[in-house]
């Protein structure tokens, strides 16, 4: 048994022996590590996995506090049905080509089966024409749903809306800014300073930027402040106009992005054109490098991936995203949802980086 496991263990027997009533707050971390002679650090895995629990809430700044566990029931729900939904969901008529069974190949939802199996849970899909309107607290229960997993981010207000209601939700794209809301993401943010960090390196520091038209502006515009923020940080400062044009969103659906080679023109277009190019999707790779040798500008222009780990082009110079532990953390948390209300899982995972 860890030590995290011992501090955990004797803390639960504690607060089922009553020792303090629902409402009370614990002593501070730093009471129970100097008590169990561990480190603080110890103490707050050992109250995170209570908190999962359902035994204790979190409280920023204030404290950890006994739950009415008897009342909201801290043991796990078997059988809880997942529902998933939101714009990364295929649509009913992929669904219909692809077939239930080629869709759990992908290794975002490999990882919710496997998780979802793991807590005997039977899974749901929600996508094209049953959530047109929206996904209510109401419509959930007239179908047996007792928790959501959004794939997407173009669904935030939807889930938010069944947040305030009470119902377990959680996402698999952080929104930006504070929120309320469960999430495990990607660290975005952590990608952004690595293909800085290797192209400065390499001394290419004018950075090309192709980038997914997505459903949410708001994550356009942040990621563009991410690169910036990161070039600043290297010395290469440019007038925020002229970096702009440096950095393009791509139209394209569902994966398949027709812009690519226009947009890869528009930039070698530039007075200064980039010397280094980032493509955030694997699709657009390989339409960049065909542009790029047509130009004759192959061993000019230096270029990065955002890869998927499913994707045969992974062997590719690029990050690759974690999507299959993805999956299983979003089942994982979203059944402490279920079990805890007040639980509230806030995770970003970094990607691997790979070099040729």
């Amino acid at each position: 048994m860890t030590k995290v496991e011992q501090i955990s263990s004797a803390l639960r027997e504690r607060i089922l022996a009553g020792e303090w009533v629902a409402g009370k707050a614990l002593p501070s971390r730093g009471d129970f590590a100097q008590e169990y002679a561990v480190s603080p650090a110890t103490v707050t895995a050992a109250i995170r996995c209570l908190q999962k629990e359902g035994l204790l809430r979190v409280m920023q700044g204030r404290g950890a506090f006994v739950t009415d566990y008897e009342k909201n029931g801290a043991a796990p729900v078997p059988n809880a049905l997942i529902g998933l939904t939101g714009g990364n969901l295929p649509s009913d008529e992929e669904l219909s080509r692809l077939g239930v069974d080629r869709l759990f190949t992908r290794e975002i939802f490999d990882g919710i089966w496997k998780a979802a199996n793991r807590e005997h849970s039977p899974v749901v899909l929600l996508p094209g024409t049953a959530t047109q309107k929206g996904v209510t607290s109401d419509y959930c229960r007239q179908i047996g749903v007792q928790g959501l997993i959004f794939l997407g981010g173009e669904r935030y207000a939807d889930a938010l809306a069944l947040r305030q209601e009470g119902f377990p939700v959680i996402l698999s794209n952080k929104p930006l800014g504070a929120t309320p809301l469960n999430y495990v993401d990607y660290d975005n943010g952590w990608v952004v300073r690595e293909v800085v960090r290797h192209f400065t390196q390499q001394g290419r520091g004018r950075i090309g930027v192709l980038y997914s038209e997505g459903s949410v502006p708001a994550y356009f515009e942040g990621m563009k402040l991410e690169f910036l923020a990161a070039l600043q940080q290297t010395g290469e400062v440019y007038p925020i106009a002229d970096y702009w044009r440096n950095v393009v969103r791509v139209p394209g659906v569902r994966g398949r992005f027709e812009g690519v080679e226009a947009e890869t023109e528009a930039l070698l277009a530039l007075s200064q054109p980039p010397t280094a190019l980032f493509c955030w999707e694997p699709g657009m790779e390989a339409a960049v490098r065909t542009t790029l040798e047509r130009h004759g500008l192959t061993e000019k222009i230096a270029v990065l991936v955002s890869a998927y780990s499913n994707e045969e082009d992974v062997v590719s110079a690029g990050f690759v995203m974690p999507h299959c532990e993805l999956g299983t953390l979003l089942v994982e948390h979203l059944h402490a949802s279920i079990r805890n209300a007040y639980h509230c899982a806030q995770i970003l995972l970094r990607p691997r980086y790979l070099s040729r």
